[in-house]
């Protein structure tokens, strides 16, 4: 209690460090999780406070490993709706190609047929990429999920 209104800052010295802490020592006190200024020094209070400094460090290595997690997510679901997208617009083009060449009009234009063939094949060639992102995004949702 003589200590409260003496002071506004408090300096610890622990871990190699300068600790500064801008309160009264019951607010520090409180802080550290201790009773008094005795208990600081023995060896309890040191060991719980590297216990609580280790669970910090862990939890924030967690949630940085989440949120790198997250952001591979968003890339790779911004590349699945990309391809999707794109599936979309050359099944569209290919059902129109299709009608035209089931109409019984005659189509001359060898561009037609080529243009066709692409589209064929792009939809052949991005899908395993497709099926291959969403088994890896799936994969990273569960490693995910079981850090939490």
């Amino acid at each position: 209690e003589f200590l409260n209104n003496l002071t506004e800052k408090i300096y610890e010295f622990r871990d190699k460090k300068i600790h500064e802490f801008r309160s009264g020592i019951f607010e520090f006190l409180r802080k550290r999780k201790i009773d008094n200024l005795d208990a600081l020094n023995s060896k309890k209070a040191l060991h719980l406070d590297d216990q609580r400094d280790s669970e910090d460090s862990k939890q924030k290595s967690m949630y940085s490993e989440r949120k790198e997690m997250d952001k591979e997510i968003r890339k790779m679901s911004n590349k699945i709706r990309s391809l999707e997208k794109g599936f979309e617009e050359a099944e569209s083009r290919i059902a129109e190609m299709d009608k035209i060449m089931t109409s019984g009009e005659e189509v001359h234009d060898m561009d037609f047929y080529n243009s066709y063939e692409r589209l064929k094949q792009k939809i052949d060639t991005d899908f395993p990429e497709w099926e291959k992102l969403q088994k890896k995004m799936e994969d990273l949702k569960r490693k995910r999920n079981s850090l939490i």
